[in-house]
């Protein structure tokens, strides 16, 4: 079964869910997380072992096999 590749935009307060769930899901592979806030991405990515951003413009242009993304931010920044 081939593994559906994720990247996270935002990781406040909601993301941790998110990740570990996608964490235990046979079927996902994290590949990276995005924040505006450095230091929150730097933290995600170490704790889930995927690289870690603060544009989601890098992310998506240096992880080209990443599949599909979660938006976890407040729902007036998901545009």
């Amino acid at each position: 079964m081939k593994k559906i590749k994720f990247g996270i935009v935002g990781c406040g307060r909601i993301s941790k869910r998110h990740l570990d769930i996608l964490n235990s899901l046979d079927n996902a592979e994290l590949k990276a997380v995005c924040d505006i806030k450095f230091e929150r991405a730097e933290i995600a990515g170490k704790n889930y072992g995927c690289l870690y951003y603060s544009d989601y413009n890098d992310m998506l242009r240096n992880n080209e096999d990443i599949d599909a993304v979660s938006i976890l931010t407040p729902s007036g920044m998901h545009a």
